[in-house]
């Protein structure tokens, strides 16, 4: 994807990639230009502007219409990369082209509120005669 937002077609949809190794052959990679300061190409920098968004936020719509199941990842969730310069999961969730991972469900929110109230009186009964009363 170009900086003015253009989005170039390289390698056929089905063809495999030399983007990651080891997922080359079940995966598709997209590329945005720049991600690096203007001054040493060695500083990754999000510097991408709002029409190569554009263009990757409409791109990976079309493709998670075709491929529903496909996780969307940094080449940086991958490998030892620094690219794309930026937090794939936090964007994608931002645009709300994925959900947010619940860490707990609301029974073990509530298993766990009832853990920490025992735990709590336990304690209380434990430290109860230790208390110096003023």
């Amino acid at each position: 994807i170009k900086r003015d937002g253009t989005k170039e077609t390289g390698r056929d949809l089905m063809e495999a990639g030399a983007h990651v190794k080891s997922y080359n052959h079940r995966s598709i990679g997209i590329c945005l230009v720049g991600g690096v300061s203007e001054t040493d190409i060695n500083v990754w920098e999000d510097n991408f502007v709002s029409e190569q968004y554009a263009t990757l936020y409409n791109l990976l719509v079309d493709l998670k219409e075709q491929f529903p199941e496909a996780k969307v990842m940094g080449h940086n969730e991958v490998s030892s990369k620094a690219c794309p310069s930026f937090n794939v999961q936090e964007w994608l969730v931002k645009k709300e082209l994925i959900k947010p991972v619940t860490v707990t469900t609301p029974e073990e929110k509530e298993q766990l509120a009832l853990a920490r109230e025992k735990y709590r009186e336990e304690q209380l009964e434990l430290f109860s005669g230790q208390r110096k009363e003023e």
